[in-house]
Order: structure tokens, then sequence, then C-alpha cells
């Protein structure tokens, strides 16, 4: 009988202690959910023009392809930083598909409330960002998200998912 009471008080605490407490964050099977921006959040929003050079991760040859926006010239990177002496040239039909996209482009970056923040409940979920807009002053890493309640900065509308999908074509067709 004492048996039957510790496994019934064991099993007890095991569901009490070990439920889920809230209803996880909506997500999608992509590993980047471009453009999935929630209706409610705010954004500060800012220019794409100033940025002269985009990056992408090579999942395939595990290396970045920093692509200069202005010539079209893409070299390749290790991950550490290390140039790999890979060099590409974008067709210019692509580069100016490229420009075209970004031109009237925004990137909206999400205004976060530190007190509501600070209350919430996420799952430790990190989402690779699928590019990276850069200049002298630093990057903006588009898609990124630290955790699954993380809103990532990225481009504003349609603009993310075309931009995801471009930079995904130009990967698979090196």
């Amino acid at each position: 009988m004492k048996k039957y009471t510790m496994l019934g008080i064991s099993g007890f605490f095991l569901i009490f202690f070990f439920q889920n407490c809230g209803a996880p964050p909506a997500t999608t099977d992509s590993p980047h959910s471009a453009g999935v921006i929630s209706s409610n959040q705010q954004f500060n929003k800012y220019a794409v023009d100033d940025f002269p050079v985009l990056s992408m991760w090579d999942y395939k040859q595990l290396r970045y392809l920093d692509l200069d926006l202005s010539t079209g010239q893409m070299v390749a990177y290790e991950e550490n930083g290390q140039t790999r002496g890979d060099s590409f040239q974008l067709p210019a039909e692509k580069l100016s598909e490229l420009k075209t996209l970004l031109q009237s482009a925004e990137v909206c970056e999400p205004i976060v409330n530190l007190e509501e923040r600070a209350n919430r409940m996420c799952t430790m979920a990190y989402t690779y960002p699928y590019a990276i807009l850069s200049d002298k002053a630093g990057e903006i890493r588009l898609g990124e998200k630290t955790d699954g309640c993380d809103v990532p900065v990225d481009l504003c509308g349609e603009k993310a998912a075309q931009l995801l999908t471009f930079t995904q074509s130009i990967v698979e067709s090196l």
C-alpha cells in the first residue's frame, strides 16, 4: 500500500510541476518567418538605402557571402570571418532586381515594452538571420529571433518575404 501511495504522490507532483503554464507563441515550420509581424506591435521604421552590403549565409558551403550592393561583387567568408578567396559576380539583371526590391523598402524595428517583456515566459529558441544589412556603423540582422517571444527586426510588409526568397535563390544558384 505504501508503494502505491508514493507512486500516486510522485505522479501528482510530476504532473503539477511540469505542466505547460501558458500557450506558446505562434510559430511556423520554416526556420525563417520573414514577414510574420504581429498586427499589434509598434515599430520604428527607417530606410534601407544607406546600407552598402547585404550578407547571406550559405548553409551548404558553411560560409557567409557579402554582396556589395553597388557593384554586385560577392566575397565568401568562413564562419570566423576569414576570407575564403571565393569570389562571385551577381548578374546585372539580378542586381537590378535586388536594387528595385530594396529601393522603397523600410526596416521595421520592434519597440519593446520592457515591463511587459519581463513578465513573459518565452521558449529558448534562436532563429538565425536570413540576411544582414551592413554599413560602417553596424549591421541589421533581418529575421533573427533570440527567443520564442521575440519579434524580429525585418523589412516591413511583403518586402521581407521577397528578400528572403531572393537571398535563398542567390545562395542556391552558386
